[in-house]
């Protein structure tokens, strides 16, 4: 499959922001963040890459904001941790 297939494959999906610093989704509209995937926001790809742009601009290791292919994830919940 070529590259341009898959940028094109990428357009189309929705996709997830996690929080790696807050270890949460980022929920519609840029609203906040959540534990649950259900209540995640469903983002396009030009949406979710201006996210993870903005918020690892200035990392230089390990990013703060990764995009997720919603299709790829289990629909478990995520387990609030202890606070």
């Amino acid at each position: 499959m070529s590259t341009a297939t898959n940028m094109l494959g990428a357009w189309e999906k929705k996709w997830l922001v996690w929080s790696h610093e807050r270890g949460m989704w980022w929920k519609p509209h840029r609203t906040g963040y959540t534990y649950y995937k259900q209540e995640a926001g469903l983002y396009t790809y030009p949406e979710a890459c201006s996210i993870c742009e903005e918020a690892n601009k200035h990392t230089d290791d390990v990013p703060c904001e990764t995009m997720v292919d919603a299709a790829t994830i289990d629909e478990q919940l995520i387990e609030e941790e202890d606070v």
